[in-house]
């Protein structure tokens, strides 16, 4: 048994569904770098066959090469290195679904204070794109904590750029996001403890969304070319509460900032 060849635009977890998870990751963490991507595929499959020696797991002459890389450069941190940014990518993708909602009727903005305070909030949901969706992710993660206890950095710039960098597998990262929320999980929980079935069903069903989901300016909350997990279970993502942070947080942008 040996992983299936990486592809730039999908990735089949069908031929190892009880491995799943080990196809995802690499993507998650290298969304854009082929070489990477193998690299780390081939540590967590040298992982998992020395953890589960009944699978029969087979490394190819490329694949060992790519293990033997992975050992000199070091990939075991991938993940985690990873993990500020994707989830902050992952936060900022269920952000624009929910304000869509908010702009489609879908979802009713709470009232904040005063009539005209709420009237600007009102009107900056109706108009607001990546920038205010950037604000509001920075607003929330200003107050989290990483793994380690710093304070993240996330200036809506920073989390800008996390945007641009993971926003083709954003969709994953969010997926995470809400498996550790719906059932209380630790961030830090070791990534072969994930079930990587459910969480690409759920990536494809945010998936199916965001491609179809428009900002005000016209494009796409994600792009077609946002990864696509082949035979991935059906699931219906519920998106139905607005954050309880959103409209104090939309209150306290300011459009022309930068």
């Amino acid at each position: 048994m040996t992983p299936v060849e990486d592809s730039e635009t999908s990735v089949d977890i069908t031929t190892h569904p009880d491995l799943a998870i080990a196809l995802l990751w690499p993507y998650m963490a290298h969304p854009d770098d082929q070489v990477s991507r193998e690299r780390v595929t081939a540590y967590l499959w040298s992982c998992i066959a020395v953890d589960n020696p009944g699978l029969g797991l087979e490394f190819s002459g490329e694949m060992l090469a790519r293990l033997s890389e992975a050992a000199a450069v070091g990939v075991g941190n991938d993940l985690a290195d990873a993990g500020p940014g994707g989830c902050i990518a992952g936060d900022n993708l269920l952000h624009l679904l929910e304000l869509s909602r908010i702009r489609a009727g879908e979802l009713v903005l709470p009232p904040v204070t005063e009539a005209a305070i709420d009237a600007k909030v009102r009107s900056r949901v109706a108009g607001g794109g990546t920038r205010l969706s950037f604000h509001i992710t920075s607003s929330l993660y200003r107050h989290l904590r990483d793994r380690s206890g710093a304070r993240y950095r996330a200036t809506p710039e920073t989390v800008r750029e996390h945007w641009l960098k993971y926003r083709r597998v954003s969709h994953l990262w969010a997926a995470y996001l809400m498996l550790i929320r719906e059932h209380d999980l630790l961030a830090s929980k070791s990534p072969f403890e994930f079930d990587g079935r459910k969480l690409g069903g759920i990536a494809m069903a945010l998936r199916e969304v965001g491609v179809a989901r428009r900002l005000p300016n016209g494009e796409a909350v994600l792009p077609e070319s946002a990864l696509v997990i082949l035979n991935a279970p059906a699931f219906t993502v519920g998106l139905d509460e607005v954050s309880p942070y959103l409209a104090e947080a939309v209150a306290s942008y300011s459009p022309g900032a930068k």
